[in-house]
Parts: structure tokens; C-alpha cells; sequence
């Protein structure tokens, strides 16, 4: 049994494992009219995005060189910061649709990179947010939009998929609205990580209850088998959070409190501190992020 570390939201939860392909989810699950309360004001993909910093013009030009057509030997001086971005393909003019778009952020960086962004986000207060910053973002979910079919050059899907109950059937909408040459990049937590077997149930990842499953990278591939996708490559993408969180979680394992504020879950010398680990984790392939790219 686990519970709502974050937000301290009330409520008891199980978690089962497959054991055939090792998927973890939550048995059983919130209903999709219940989901809602799970998920904050205050919860971190909404919060305010501020346009115009330095960090933002440094991502899109990061953005511009690694997955457009950047320089060969700037992409070698500047290896290490590749690991701050998620996977997506830039092509100028080219249509992205960000699943799950959050406040925007993202979407904003593909359009100064000379994309046309789209993006479909559930919650009312992040849509208005986003289309607060000129971007086509609509509310609702992803099968509602009826967009066209093969109708998107890139589609991405970051920390969406295991927050939705059907994972299969967006998988197969996605599959319908993707060009014949698109490509899909989904990033999702990792069972199998180095910190999902240190740290258990106090696991950052698990994000009890909001993520209804944690995949691992066989999982990924049967969802692909089943909607009519190849996995091309899979990476993994940690972050130190993985490592700081769970201990703030472990070490307040009897206090039922939201950490979200807690010290040693934003400090920054304690994401400092754990950033060489996240790479060393990734480099080993048990990173606590799969980003899995996929072709039809």
C-alpha cells in the first residue's frame, strides 16, 4: 500500500506488478471522475510559465542543434547539456502536437525553434495559460479533438502516459494522426531503475496516485506491438530529483505531510549533489527515465 506524498491528498493505494513484462500499476484504480482532485493548483506542470529567460533561449538553441541539423562539433563540446532535453524533432515549419502540454512551456521553445505547435492539456487553468502565450492549445483529451489522420510531423508525450487510464487506445490515436514519416517521442517513469529498487515505496517515481502505472521498457514495446508502432530507440533521461526526493520521502516516511515544499526536494545543492549519479544511472541503462521514440 502507498500514499500521496507530494500534495498529502488522503487515500490508501496498491501496487501490483505484472508478472509477465513487469508493469506496475495501481490495483484498483481512481475513477477517471475522481482523478481530478489528485491533481492541484499547485501541481507542478501548471505552474506560470515566464517567456523571454536566459535558460529558455540556451534550450532552443540546444533544442535547434541536437535534434535539428546543429553543427557536429558543437554537439560534442556540448554533449553533457543534451541530457536536459526531452526528445522531439525539429523541423522548420514542420507540425508538433505536445499530449498533455502542461502550461506550455515545451511548446513555446518548439515554436521559437520554427515549429507549428499544437497541444491538447486536460486542465482548464494550463490551457489558458498556454494560449496565454499564442499557442494552439485546446482542452479536453486527446481522443476528443478528432484531429486529422496523419496530420503531424512529431508528437510527443512527456510524463503523460502513465497517467491515463486506456495508455492503448491514445497510443492508437496517436498512431491514426501521425504522418507516414513521423516519429513519436514518449517519455515515461522506469520500474526497472536503480531508484525504484533503492528506495521502494518512497520511490519519487511512483507518484502515488496520479501515475496509474510505471512501465519499463517491455511494456513499452507490447504497447507499441499493439497500436501499430515500432519502438526505434529507446534512452534514458534521469533527473537527480529521482534520488533527492526519495530520500526526503524516505526520511519522512511517518509523517503524512505534503513534501512538495520540503528542503530537501528543492534544494539545489542537493540537485547538484545527485546530478553526477543521474548520469552515471543513465549511462548504465537503469535510469529512472525511459524516453522511447517510435515510428509507425
Amino acid at each position: 500500500m502507498n500514499r500521496d506524498r507530494l500534495h498529502a491528498i488522503p487515500g490508501m493505494f496498491r501496487i501490483v506488478r505484472c508478472t509477465r513484462c513487469g508493469l506496475m500499476s495501481l490495483d484498483p484504480r481512481p475513477k477517471e471522475t475522481e482523478l481530478e482532485k489528485y491533481y492541484p493548483k499547485t501541481y507542478y506542470a501548471y505552474a506560470h510559465y515566464k517567456p523571454g529567460s536566459w535558460q529558455e533561449r540556451f534550450a532552443v538553441f540546444l533544442y535547434k542543434l541536437y535534434f535539428g541539423r546543429g553543427n557536429l562539433l558543437l554537439k560534442l563540446a556540448l554533449l553533457p547539456f543534451k541530457h536536459l532535453l526531452r526528445g522531439t524533432r525539429i523541423i522548420p515549419g514542420g507540425r508538433i502536437l505536445d499530449v498533455g502540454c502542461g502550461n506550455g512551456s515545451f511548446l513555446y521553445k518548439m515554436k521559437l525553434a520554427g515549429m507549428d505547435a499544437h497541444g491538447v492539456e486536460l486542465s482548464r487553468e494550463a490551457c489558458a495559460g498556454a494560449c496565454k502565450l499564442g499557442l494552439n492549445v485546446r482542452c479536453g483529451t486527446l481522443e476528443a479533438q478528432r484531429y486529422p489522420a496523419q496530420h503531424f510531423d512529431v508528437i510527443t508525450l512527456n510524463h503523460v502516459l502513465e497517467h491515463v487510464h486506456q495508455p492503448v487506445r491514445m497510443l492508437r490515436e496517436v498512431q491514426r494522426i501521425l504522418k507516414p514519416d513521423g516519429v513519436v517521442f514518449i517519455g515515461v517513469p522506469n520500474e526497472r531503475s536503480l531508484a525504484a529498487k533503492l528506495f521502494g515505496r518512497y520511490w519519487a517515481s511512483l507518484e502515488t496516485p496520479r501515475h496509474l502505472m510505471i512501465p519499463n521498457p517491455n511494456a513499452m514495446r507490447a504497447f507499441a506491438r499493439k497500436t501499430g508502432l515500432r519502438v526505434q530507440n529507446i534512452r534514458y533521461l534521469s533527473f537527480p530529483s529521482q534520488f533527492h526526493v526519495s530520500l526526503a520521502y524516505l526520511f519522512a516516511r511517518n509523517r503524512s505531510v505534503p513534501m512538495e515544499r520540503a528542503w530537501l526536494c528543492t534544494s539545489r545543492l542537493a540537485h547538484a549533489f545527485c546530478l553526477p549519479l543521474a548520469y552515471l544511472v543513465d549511462f548504465l541503462r537503469i535510469g529512472d527515465v525511459i524516453e522511447a521514440t517510435l515510428t509507425k
